[in-house]
């Protein structure tokens, strides 16, 4: 199977979600040029090029003298890089921790845990999201999270939301 125009640029805007850039965040090119471009059949290798001056002309990836060496991700490109679970997935990822452990009542765990078993998953728009729906969550009585930020607490109305 050979790539064409489009499947390619779609491999190569892939590069920039695998490393959950950020809008203004780069690519470094050898990136590109130890991984997806070894990959290429000397056809596809022909079209990368084109592939890249599409992005840069649709707006989504840009190039900066200063940095030769890197493609950056525009705004555009961001927003339309990554998708978003709903707020009700993203509760449930973090209510999932609770119950996983079987926590009770007054029962928790470090911020760090939901950081490193669920936050560095998610791509940035859902961490982002993910904080709006965590202090949703506090908001409404379903857990508490000490004064230091560092303990997350189950409450009676998350108990019984999870049981």
């Amino acid at each position: 199977m050979s790539y064409n125009l489009e499947e390619l640029k779609d491999l190569i805007m892939n590069e920039f979600r695998k490393l959950k850039c950020k809008e203004g965040e780069c690519l470094p090119f050898r990136n590109l040029q130890f991984g997806l471009f070894n990959s290429l059949n000397p056809k596809e290798k022909d079209l990368v090029e084109d592939a890249l001056n599409s992005l840069h002309n649709e707006g989504l990836l840009e190039y900066k003298e200063n940095k030769p060496d890197a493609l950056f991700l525009t705004k555009k490109g961001f927003d339309g890089l990554y998708s978003c679970r709903s707020d009700e997935e993203l509760s449930q990822l973090i209510m999932s921790l609770f119950s996983k452990s079987n926590l009770g009542v007054g029962q928790g765990f470090m911020f760090r845990t939901l950081e490193m078993n669920v936050i560095q998953e998610l791509n940035p728009v859902e961490q982002d999201q993910i904080m709006v729906v965590l202090n949703k969550l506090i908001a409404d009585n379903i857990i508490s999270i000490d004064s230091d930020n560092h303990f997350l607490c189950l409450c009676p109305k998350g108990f019984d939301m999870i049981y």
